[in-house]
């Protein structure tokens, strides 16, 4: 089992903080943020830590191959979305997939994600309850019904759905979950293939699928965010 951290993105929103640099390097808590992300990965003890990343983010490639576990470097030329850098990590082994934005603290989720796939999902999503004014800014989950599959929801209108299952930056895919998703991308490819299409057809593939409610110690911070990232700033240090 491996673990991916995508970040190949430009990073646009975070450009005012970051001053053109890499966002997963933004300090909290005395290190950046790739090293929390970093150390959630390998507290999921995972045989190895994959980030997907961008050639001209230098200071944050020659920053994880500094750190102490297995790990590999994978350098996404250009920044043509969520969905092949995750596909891009690799397709043979089982994964687990942190977004290095989504800062949670003090509880780790990755670890229990990695424990559905060695249980035998396919598809592990990963939730929290959001408010109704929260509900556009994320992916919702929707539960199956008698005539649809589990699928999310990207970004919609709190009038769209009644679901307030937010998906919260961590995912679980089995090899078998991804060389579909991929399958998915590549008979529909798209200048800038989000993550959420390639699940909903892995999801429409009768694959075993499970979703894990947030726990009340896990925290997430929105460090892709300048306000996020205050937050985290004011409350972690």
């Amino acid at each position: 089992m491996i673990s991916i951290i995508p970040a190949a993105g430009k990073g646009t929103r975070m450009s005012s903080v970051t001053g053109g640099g890499a966002k997963e390097m933004l300090p909290v808590a005395g290190k950046p943020l790739i090293a929390h992300a970093f150390d959630e990965a390998r507290l999921a003890r995972v045989d190895e830590i994959v980030l997907v990343s961008s050639p001209l983010k230098r200071d944050l490639n020659d920053y994880f191959l500094s750190l102490e576990y297995p790990k590999r470097l994978v350098i996404q030329p250009e920044p043509t979305g969520l969905g092949p850098a995750v596909i891009l990590a690799g397709l043979n082994e089982d994964a687990v997939v942190l977004l290095p934005d989504a800062l949670y603290s003090p509880g780790m989720p990755a670890a229990r994600i990695a424990r559905m796939l060695a249980e035998g999902y396919d598809v592990v999503l990963y939730t929290e309850v959001v408010t109704d004014a929260q509900v556009k800014r994320f992916g919702i989950l929707e539960s199956a019904t008698p005539t649809s599959y589990p699928h999310i929801l990207e970004k919609p209108s709190p009038s769209d759905t009644a679901s307030r299952l937010a998906i919260g930056g961590r995912y679980g895919f089995s090899s078998d979950a991804l060389k579909r998703m991929a399958i998915s991308m590549f008979e529909d490819p798209t200048p800038d293939m989000s993550l959420t299409p390639a699940i909903n057809y892995a999801l429409e593939q009768d694959l075993h699928f499970v979703h894990l409610e947030a726990d009340d110690d896990e925290r997430r911070f929105d460090c892709g965010s300048v306000s996020g990232y205050k937050k985290a700033l004011k409350e972690l240090g």
